[in-house]
């Protein structure tokens, strides 16, 4: 109108009033219907409020489930408006209505059926019948089992990448020690560094240590799994105090290692 494009400045829909903000979504009698159908009563009749200060007053007045409703529903209310105007569909405020809800429960069932689901607790299992599982963990070093607990206290170890290498390598070479024959040796820890040259020489004689061997087997477990073993580490760590017991835990890992 300002433009002198058009002379007509009434609402399409109804040809009642000019195309405000307000008239189209508030006073038209279509959109009335719509809030109505919706159960948002009287809130398109409201007192002497600009459009801004009317959705403010809205969205204080109703909690996140409703505000949804609403939003969809001005959204609508504005996609019936365009469809009047190029394509010549009318719809009621009813229909417009039945959209939204429809429109709502379909956005309901996408976010239930692809909202993440919890990760179920995974705890500590048993090694299969005549192997032996060493459970490592790395504060500094540490590494622990059913037969014995064991834990050192290494100095100059700034990475932990090179944290958990240590403890790998103390957990292959208890094995050796003892002669077990076959052997699990299962961890927590997915850290990767950037550069492996740093840890070159613990990678090395992890190697050499289980190279041709059939007596090792690597795993990886949840941190909820292998409690104990992070208890160890991290206790040690704080204490300043290493152990080393047969068929043994420490007093303080005693309730960790009966939950696990």
């Amino acid at each position: 109108m300002h433009k002198k494009l058009v002379t007509n400045t009434s609402y399409p829909r109804c040809g009642e009033r000019s195309e405000t903000m307000e008239h189209v979504f508030r006073e038209c009698l279509v959109t009335i219907e719509v809030w109505s159908e919706l159960s948002f009563h009287h809130i398109s009749i409201s007192q002497n409020m600009d459009f801004v200060q009317w959705l403010t007053w809205v969205f204080e007045q109703f909690n996140q489930s409703k505000c949804s409703i609403f939003c969809c529903a001005i959204w609508a209310i504005s996609g019936a408006r365009n469809k009047r105007i190029h394509e010549n569909k009318v719809s009621t405020g009813k229909e417009i209505a039945n959209f939204v809800i429809k429109y709502i429960d379909e956005i309901t069932g996408c976010i239930d059926k692809y909202s993440v689901k919890p990760i179920r607790s995974i705890r500590w299992r048993y090694p299969p019948e005549a192997f032996v599982k060493i459970n490592f963990d790395g504060a500094n070093n540490e590494r622990q089992k059913l037969l014995l607990s064991c834990s050192k206290i290494h100095h100059e170890i700034h990475s932990a990448f090179a944290t958990e290498s240590v403890a790998c390598l103390e957990a292959i070479q208890v094995g050796v020690e003892k002669e077990w024959r076959h052997i699990i040796i299962e961890g927590d820890s997915l850290t990767n560094s950037k550069d492996r040259s740093l840890v070159g020489a613990l990678i090395h004689d992890i190697k050499q240590n289980t190279v041709g061997s059939n007596t090792f087997r690597f795993e990886h477990t949840r941190r909820t799994a292998n409690g104990l073993a992070h208890l160890l580490a991290t206790e040690t760590l704080r204490r300043r105090e290493e152990i080393y017991l047969k068929m043994a835990v420490p007093e303080y890992a005693e309730e960790q290692r009966r939950k696990d």
